[in-house]
């Protein structure tokens, strides 16, 4: 789901009258196909209220450096400074250097985010056409959650995926929705073409 501005406008307004804070996971911000990207840091009475996290693992597909950052107000840095002193004590230099060169290049980010939306629109389309199968469209990351209505667990569902059509997917009961599972496009779309026909044969079969 890609929260729209009036909704985060909304939200920011509750967050300021209760006197709370937001944090803000912005990861995926690169890769929105519907709606647009709206950060709540960017509202100027949320600047001090706002913590912003993202990173480079999804948008320069660097998952594995380890690198990330976090924009938040003064007195919340030196607190979480604190605790990353003492476990982490510092990104490694070389990922360091890597975000550095990956910021350089806006080509390959935008090149990747349309490649991720033809394989989204892929998984869609072959997903319509399991019968058992429901889910709202993707309107960014590189996901699907769908539900399903066999009267089963999802761990179990996905137990069985894994031992009888050799597909990986993951439960819906950690994401706090049951009988959902989520299934991961980030691949090409033969492993796409492929990976789904599994699980059509897996459902269609019960």
């Amino acid at each position: 789901k890609v929260y729209s501005e009036k909704s985060l406008r909304k939200l920011s307004d509750f967050i300021i009258e209760n006197n709370l804070y937001l944090i803000s996971d912005e990861i995926y911000e690169d890769l929105v196909y519907k709606g647009k990207m709206f950060s709540p840091g960017s509202i100027e009475e949320m600047k001090e209220r706002t913590v912003t996290l993202s990173g480079f693992s999804k948008s320069y597909a660097m998952t594995g450096w380890r690198i990330g950052y976090m924009v938040a107000p003064v007195d919340v840095i030196k607190a979480a400074n604190k605790v990353q002193q003492q476990t982490l004590t510092c990104a490694p230099s070389i990922s360091q250097y890597g975000a550095m060169k990956a910021l350089e290049d806006e080509e390959s980010v935008t090149k990747m985010k349309k490649e991720f939306e033809k394989r989204r629109n892929l998984a869609v389309s072959l997903l319509r056409e399991i019968n058992d199968l429901s889910f709202y469209e993707p309107e960014g990351a590189f996901y699907i959650f769908p539900s399903y209505s066999i009267d089963r667990p999802d761990d179990a569902i996905s137990l069985d995926l894994l031992e009888k059509q050799n597909v990986i997917v993951t439960p819906g009961s950690p994401f706090g929705a049951e009988k959902h599972f989520r299934i991961s496009y980030a691949t090409s779309e033969d492993v796409i073409r492929e990976g789904i026909g599994r699980i059509g044969k897996y459902f269609n079969g019960q």
